[in-house]
């Protein structure tokens, strides 16, 4: 009883927790405010919870949009500073073409004693894929620093290459330079194809562009530095045996090929240390990349089965197929490549500025092909890009037997309409291979050493027919090599039309699976 009315009395006087409450509920109520949702509202925790749900999935979705925004900046940075690499690539590559008399004459010997130099070259590019494939593969984190090594690698063996005096020193010079392309050239293309995977082959051949860029850059570049005769032999002093006074012989040489040589080596130093800041600066944390190899171990991922989804049989004879693709991609035109200027030089009569002006405008054509067909790589099919560029080059080479070293004019139209056709041959291929396999690091490190083997045999035989037969010999090497590389586009077509694309293949072994599963 004293309880109830100790509980009436403060209700009467308005004292007390549970008065103030109902009176605050009230007045509430009465207002039309209610700040006890739990009371007023029994749904209000859910529209609450939901809020916040949109709220944070708004937030996700701008931060989200925000890495995607910094992801493809960074891709199309990359791509860029890339194509802007690879035109500095074909200018360390094609400055020896129009300064090969010249570096020739540095050593003093015959073109079959030099030949051995250039093969130097393709060995030290083997052994860079080789190295490149496997670091590429097991060593993702490091391909900005694989490319800078490879640059400055290249950009010193380039500076310092006229300065050699000897058939050992320049073919240390050559080693050094293909040991570097071959580590760079490789980690640079499957790092294209890994940032941006189908979207790939545009990308690919417009730093085959830029590459093409390069060449035409070099015979410009060397053109001021190049002299109109040959190097002589100087006597200094005289032969007396009576007094003891003897002569010394010393070269003379009208070419300052030193120049352009170092301007090329600073460039490539630049590019070096452009990828050393790739390296050190920060990636987007949401970067995902495509070709990744399947497994860390080496034997597994250097196994062709891993390029086509474990078939051992298919990934061995797509692998083989285009490995000899590019063997004979550099065969196909040794007389418009290497031995050029030795051709126009001493088979035609031109001198060494003219030869330059000749091979910039054959590089220039090149450069309009790779112009006209990134484009077309987008629309047209790529096996029909391929069958064009293999007949075209194969009908020139049968034009250049017949009338090619009948006039300079002759031989001008030649390269020109070779490089024209054959400008796109390493991209195109590279894009057909992705249509029927993994491109992945240990792939194109094998395409890469097909290359290799091609100069290797290019320069070896070209350099040898070249001297016992003079520029027929080339002629006739290089028709052979482009009839033999149409019947191997041939097989290849037929070979990829039983086995299907990678995409074939996918939903064939989708259906597959569906229809078990179904009986199941």
């Amino acid at each position: 009883v004293q309880m109830v009315m100790s509980t009436n009395a403060k209700s009467v006087i308005g004292f007390g927790e549970d008065n103030n409450d109902v009176l605050h509920e009230e007045n509430r109520e009465k207002s039309g405010n209610c700040f006890d949702q739990d009371k007023c509202d029994p749904n209000a925790n859910v529209k609450d919870d939901s809020k916040l749900e949109k709220e944070e999935l708004e937030l996700q979705l701008r931060a989200d949009e925000q890495e995607n925004a910094r992801i493809l900046k960074y891709k199309i940075g990359k791509t860029a500073f890339l194509i802007v690499c690879w035109i500095i690539n074909g200018l360390l590559l094609a400055i020896r073409f129009p300064t090969l008399p010249d570096l020739r004459e540095r050593v003093d010997v015959p073109y079959d004693e030099f030949s051995p130099a250039l093969t130097s070259r393709h060995i030290g590019w083997i052994i860079g894929c080789l190295i490149g494939g496997f670091c590429f593969d097991r060593f993702q984190k490091g391909w900005d620093l694989q490319l800078a090594i490879g640059f400055l690698v290249q950009a010193v063996a380039v500076g310092v290459k006229p300065l050699s005096r000897t058939v050992f020193t320049m073919a240390l010079c050559f080693f050094g330079e293909g040991l570097a392309h071959g580590i760079h050239g490789l980690v640079g293309n499957a790092m294209c194809l890994a940032l941006w995977g189908h979207k790939a082959p545009p990308l690919i051949l417009a730093m085959s562009f830029g590459f093409r860029g390069g060449q035409f850059l070099a015979p410009i570049l060397a053109y001021p530095f190049l002299g109109l005769r040959n190097a002589t032999t100087a006597t200094i002093g005289d032969i007396n045996a009576t007094n003891g006074n003897y002569s010394t012989s010393v070269r003379q040489f009208s070419s300052d090929i030193e120049i352009p040589h170092l301007i090329v080596g600073v460039v490539g130093a630049v590019c070096a240390i452009g990828f050393l800041i790739f390296f050190i600066c920060p990636k987007p944390e949401k970067l995902v990349l495509s070709n990744r190899p399947k497994s860390s171990k080496p034997l597994e991922f250097l196994s062709p089965a891993s390029c086509t989804g474990g078939s051992m049989g298919a990934g061995i004879l797509f692998t083989f197929t285009f490995f000899l693709y590019y063997v004979l991609m550099l065969v196909t035109g040794t007389s418009f490549a290497t031995y050029q200027a030795p051709v126009t030089q001493d088979t035609l009569g031109l001198t060494k500025p003219d030869s330059a002006l000749m091979s910039t405008l054959q590089k220039g054509c090149g450069l309009a092909s790779m112009l006209i067909f990134t484009p077309i790589t987008r629309c047209a099919p790529i096996v029909a890009l391929v069958y064009i560029v293999h007949h075209g080059v194969l009908a020139i080479n049968i034009y250049a037997l017949i009338y090619g070293i009948e006039s300079v004019q002759a031989f001008a139209v030649s390269s020109c309409v070779y490089d024209v056709f054959s400008a796109p041959y390493f991209g195109i291929g590279l894009s057909w291979a992705q249509l029927y396999m993994n491109t992945t690091g240990a792939a194109i490190m094998c395409f890469n050493i097909g290359v290799g083997v091609g100069g290797i045999l290019s320069e070896t035989i070209g350099g040898s027919l070249l001297t016992n037969t003079g520029a027929k010999g080339l002629l006739w090497m290089n028709l052979i090599c482009s009839i033999v590389f149409c019947v191997l586009v041939y097989t290849t077509t037929v070979i990829m039309k039983c086995y299907g694309t990678k995409e074939e293949r996918l939903r064939k072994a989708e259906e597959k699976f569906k229809s078990e599963d179904s009986r199941t």
